[in-house]
């Protein structure tokens, strides 16, 4: 009997390439990832692929996680498999998946192994803006909240600038002029800050004032085109005073810069009479 020893090197089993990509919003859901064989075999060879390497995307949320194992019959030298993913509607970074070939029967480990798969973000950057184009506090509030939102949550942290600046208000005498930064942690879609507010006791000495809200250098969001900020207006709240002018006889308060006034009559006007404006004595 004549034996005839095969002293081929086993087939090599690899990945067709180190690297794949899918659109997140691909139709089919799936990505399609081959693995080959250096060359064909008589012989029915197996390999186990799995997703268990760590990669940035999750498993459940992003994909599917693979634990398979391939199956090479006789003469082939290819097989592919496919990675079902997930299309949510967050905007994130572009996710990996990493797979790897491991166990091979009838065959040996070849290059390249393991392989990313890169999922690619196809959500569109959310849109920031306040989350009114006009907010109102009183004066004795003591502060007013003012609140940043999200058109949509994010995969990822978001951060913007904001600034408190004066409009008919004059900080620091009616509000504290400030700035600083939004952080909207992934998920969220609201955050607040606050603006002091100063309460004087000058009596109406003036309408309602304004203090104007911007934001400026988002990372991660665009801002909104129009509005692009926000006003707060300042509601006074101290009582008109009323004033007693003894040299005319009569009784007048002050109401948003009018004077508003009776007198019981005088050497021009000896009835009692109202008026409003102030008052002008008659030239002599």
């Amino acid at each position: 009997t004549l034996t005839l020893l095969n002293d081929e090197p086993p087939p090599q089993i690899q990945f067709s390439s180190a690297g794949y990509t899918i659109d997140e919003n691909n139709p089919t859901g799936q990505a399609t990832i081959t693995a080959t064989l250096s060359v064909t075999s008589a012989a029915t060879i197996f390999v186990t692929v799995s997703s268990t390497l760590s990669g940035t995307a999750s498993a459940g949320s992003d994909f599917t996680a693979v634990n398979q194992l391939l199956s090479f019959t006789p003469g082939t030298s290819v097989v592919t498999f496919p990675v079902s993913i997930n299309n949510d509607a967050l905007n994130e970074a572009d996710e990996t998946v990493v797979l790897q070939l491991s166990n091979p029967v009838n065959a040996a480990l070849g290059a390249p192994n393991p392989a990313t798969l890169t999922i690619v973000n196809d959500d569109p950057l959310p849109l920031l803006q306040f989350s009114a184009s006009t907010y109102s506090v009183t004066e004795n509030a003591g502060a007013a909240v003012i609140t940043g939102q999200l058109s949509a949550p994010s995969g990822r942290v978001i951060t913007a600038t904001y600034a408190v600046t004066d409009g008919t208000a004059t900080a620091p005498l009616d509000y504290t002029s400030s700035s600083g930064n939004l952080v909207f942690p992934a998920g969220s879609t609201l955050i607040t800050f606050t603006v002091s507010i100063a309460n004087d006791i000058i009596s109406n000495e003036q309408p309602d004032e304004t203090v104007l809200l911007s934001l400026s250098n988002p990372i991660n969001a665009s801002l909104v085109s129009t509005p692009t900020g926000a006003v707060l207006s300042i509601v006074d709240d101290d009582p008109a005073t009323v004033q007693l002018w003894p040299e005319h006889f009569d009784l007048a308060t002050t109401i948003a810069e009018v004077n508003l006034g009776g007198s019981p009559g005088d050497e021009q006007h000896p009835r009692p009479y109202l008026y409003v404006g102030p008052w002008t004595p008659p030239p002599p």
